[in-house]
């Protein structure tokens, strides 16, 4: 998944929370909206799902031509993979060797065919014994084709050795990263990594790159004494070299594609650990970070013990790997490649005591470990299967959560993957399991990650929680140590189940889409029926008519409410069910399971019950999306009230803040938004009251925004900033100047300055902004800050010169979003 800048992560981590309401698109009412004229009001009898139902349009449907299968398949088997690695730091790049024993399957093999973009080849042997084959090679398409002077036999044991090296980092495709390999950066640590599972890089090795040839390694990488390796499996050996290098010599015994095959090299600061499993068997923990972060290390990763304990618990599957070692690297393109015994991470994973306030990392990580099970120890059979293992690693971190964090938490976070994907598929909608051939599948995108995780959530519904998970750990012990396709995914929950299942397989994962639902409640009193019909009105000649396997609640005033799973197989379904006495809510998919995007239209006072009581997250968030979209009334206040005061998910609190977003100009709103602004618990929510009141234009709240700039929360304090410079721009300088004496995390707080100094250009502020954009700032900071130096010389001509020649100086950057964003002001300039 690709990393977020600063700026969209601090906007996610509240537009997730209110992400439902607050683009809802809500009704301007007519008059203005005040406490006098608000009270007796009724609320309107009906509110309907999405005003006039519409659903996106516009979006890319993607379709997969036949079967997404390897069009090329090797007649050989590797057997084991030995590399040996040295470094160039000057040149930065890599020269390496790797020798192949492989065996072979096919009669008159006339070519032995290997992966090798971004690689310089400069030798290529075969060795049958102790007998060199004549062969020639050339490389061809980013494929390495050695042709032997005669046909190779069917089962003839041979050693392919290549000689090669990387491409330099600064090219457009490094296989092999440096961050300031010469040391001459007093900003950036000296480091080198390769394993690029989530970027989709090719390996930084010569092989047959596919996920089903799998075999053991060993990794040699001969370093520089001073500096520390970790690399995928066991260190087995370290031994001097000349001039101050040694050998560290990783063993990976458990058989591996190539893609989960990875190192890290670096001056890092280690810290050691240890995870003993219920049985008694040991692994050694190491974390590796640069030493200036070296104080948040040990918080980062406390809980890798227990998260281990945990995966092992629900997969009745051991730890497979005698070592787990996870390293802090800079220039990741990707977030969190997932490798065999290690992981690699971006230095946002570590978080002081304040970011800690803002959010946690848990998730992240405890992802990429059960990337172990479900990508090491179970492999992919195509590349067009490894969404189902992401989707497996995003269940696995949904269940840690719900177990360490309570249900809340877990909610809440498979609300945002739903947000994310439903986001996505404003743009495009493709299937989950796509791609194939022998190129890798550019995984690790909302769809691969979030809709095959919420599809596999939504299947543990269908089957049964206890029935899934039983189904999980024989799918776990059937795929050790092999490859597992999504066919075998379904034959296991299948068994377990005792049902066929290809039908959903095929419509959630091998077809593009997902219901858009209508529902249109109808409640006949004197004959004692309720009513839902149910419409799916996506385009069916698109996507199919989805089977849904579904839930209705119906709850009463007086009694325990009603629960029915229901079958949903056509396009339109009405359901009937015989009630007596005063209902207070009907929903469908009252256990928030469904994969679809549903409008229900039902009377108000429904949604309100919803709002407040409803037992899940998802429920209420959906009754807030409602409220939001109704004609302002005093009750439907009074709900949005109460749920932002004492809802326990922060996430449905601050939904309810935005909610509130029409009803600013009531005294009583605008002063409970101030007061959440300061008192709430969250800093989500505290994050959303205070964007509320930076939109309102209300001068009034200038106080509560300058009281902020001293919270707890980075969070907080980014919010604060950029709702002054809404409200009292003419003064912002000298309101947030004593705040910018400090670091913040990842410079949350340094970027909202830079961004509202863009609005509000002061020449004061130069000293600062220059400082922003030095190397050793975060990226989004320095970008930030640039742009703002831009509008100050875009309104005062006595500056030009002078911000011409500080982009001028960002022209030569290592960093090349740095670059470009220079380039691009000084032409406009």
């Amino acid at each position: 998944m690709r990393r977020a800048s600063i700026r969209a992560t601090r906007a996610l981590l509240i537009a997730l929370a209110c992400w439902s309401v607050a683009c809802a698109g809500g009704r301007v009412p007519d008059g203005e909206f005040t406490d006098g004229d608000s009270r007796g009001q009724e609320p309107p009898e009906f509110v309907a799902g999405a005003g006039d139902n519409s659903f996106p349009s516009g979006y890319e449907v993607v379709t997969i031509d036949g079967d997404a299968r390897t069009s090329y398949a090797p007649r050989f088997d590797i057997l084991h993979s030995e590399i040996e690695l040295f470094f160039d730091f000057e040149g930065e790049y890599a020269r390496g060797r790797v020798t192949h024993y492989l065996v072979v399957l096919g009669r008159g093999l006339s070519e032995i065919v290997l992966h090798a973009e971004g690689l310089a080849i400069q030798s290529a042997e075969i060795t049958r014994g102790r007998n060199a084959i004549r062969s020639e090679f050339e490389v061809e398409g980013g494929r390495l084709l050695i042709r032997p002077g005669a046909p190779l036999r069917r089962s003839d044991t041979l050693s392919v050795a290549v000689g090669y090296s990387s491409l330099p980092a600064r090219s457009t495709t490094p296989v092999v990263y440096f961050s300031d390999a010469a040391g001459t950066d007093p900003f950036a640590p000296t480091q080198v990594w390769a394993g690029g599972e989530a970027s989709a890089e090719r390996p930084w090795f010569p092989t047959w790159d596919h996920p089903a040839e799998r075999s053991t390694f060993t990794v040699q990488l001969i370093v520089p004494d001073s500096l520390i390796s970790m690399a995928s499996g066991e260190l087995v050996h370290q031994q001097a070299e000349a001039s101050g290098q040694r050998r560290d010599i990783w063993s990976v015994e458990v058989p591996q594609p190539a893609h989960r095959v990875g190192f890290a090299i670096g001056g890092f600061h280690e810290i050691q650990d240890e995870y003993q499993s219920p049985v008694g068997k040991r692994s050694s923990l190491v974390y590796a970070t640069e030493p200036k972060l070296a104080s948040l290390t040990e918080g980062a990763f406390a809980s890798v013990p227990s998260m281990l304990q945990f995966l092992e618990r629900r997969t009745a599957a051991e730890y497979p790997f005698p070592e787990y070692s996870a390293a802090v690297v800079r220039r990741l393109p990707a977030e969190g490649p997932g490798l065999a015994a290690m992981s690699l991470f971006d230095p946002s994973v570590l978080r002081d005591a304040r970011a800690l306030l803002d959010e946690s990392a848990d998730g992240s990580i405890v992802r990429m470990i059960a990337g172990q099970w479900f990508g090491s120890w179970v492999g992919a059979t195509e590349w067009s299967d490894l969404p189902m293992l992401e989707g497996l690693q995003k269940v696995f971190e949904w269940a840690y959560l719900e177990e360490i964090f309570g249900a809340v938490a877990a909610e809440e976070a498979i609300v945002a993957s739903k947000a994310r994907y439903l986001d996505e598929a404003t743009r495009a909608r493709r299937p989950v399991v796509a791609g194939g051939g022998d190129d890798p599948y550019r995984f690790g995108d909302v769809h691969s990650v979030d809709k095959s995780a919420l599809a596999l959530r939504q299947l543990s519904f269908v089957v049964g929680d206890e029935t899934w998970w039983r189904a999980l750990r024989e799918f776990a012990a059937r795929g050790g140590q092999r490859t597992a396709s999504i066919d075998d995914l379904r034959e296991a929950v299948e068994q377990a189940a005792r049902r066929p299942l290809r039908v959903y397989f095929d419509q959630w994962f091998n077809s593009a889409g997902h219901p858009e639902i209508v529902v249109d409640h109808e409640y006949d009193a004197e004959v004692g029926i309720y009513s839902m019909r149910v419409r799916q009105v996506h385009d069916t000649s698109a996507f199919p008519v989805f089977t849904i396997d579904s839930s209705v609640e119906i709850g009463f005033e007086s009694r325990p409410e009603y629960r029915e799973r229901v079958l949903i197989a056509s396009v339109d379904t009405t359901l009937r069910f015989g009630v007596s006495g005063r209902i207070s809510y009907a929903l469908l998919d009252g256990e928030s399971r469904l994969l679809a995007d549903i409008r229900e239209n039902k009377p108000t006072l429904q949604w309100l019950w919803q709002a407040e009581q409803h037992g899940r997250v998802g429920g209420r968030i959906e009754a807030l999306k409602a409220l939001s979209r109704s004609p302002m009334s005093e009750p439907i206040r009074s709900t949005l009230v109460d749920v932002a005061a004492a809802d326990p998910s922060p996430m449905v609190r601050a939904a309810a803040v935005g909610a509130l977003a029409e009803y600013r100009s009531s005294p009583a709103v605008f002063r409970f938004l101030r007061e959440r602004a300061v008192t709430d618990a969250a800093p989500t929510c505290r994050a959303a009251a205070l964007r509320m009141l930076g939109d309102s234009g209300d001068p009034s709240a200038i106080a509560t925004m300058r009281r902020a700039l001293a919270d707890s929360s980075y969070l907080v304090v980014a919010e604060a900033v950029g709702g002054l410079a809404r409200l009292a721009p003419e003064d912002l300088w000298s309101t947030v100047e004593p705040i910018t004496g400090a670091a913040s995390w990842q410079g949350v707080v340094e970027t909202a300055v830079a961004e509202a100094l863009e609005s509000r250009p002061d020449s004061r502020a130069v000293p600062y902004l220059r400082r922003l954009t030095e190397p050793g700032n975060p990226e989004s900071v320095r970008l930030a800050a640039l742009t703002a130096l831009y509008q100050l010389a875009r309104v005062d001509e006595d500056w030009r010169t002078r911000v011409k020649s500080v982009l001028e100086t960002q022209l030569p950057d290592r960093s090349e979003a740095v670059r470009m964003r220079a380039r691009d002001l000084l032409r406009n300039l």
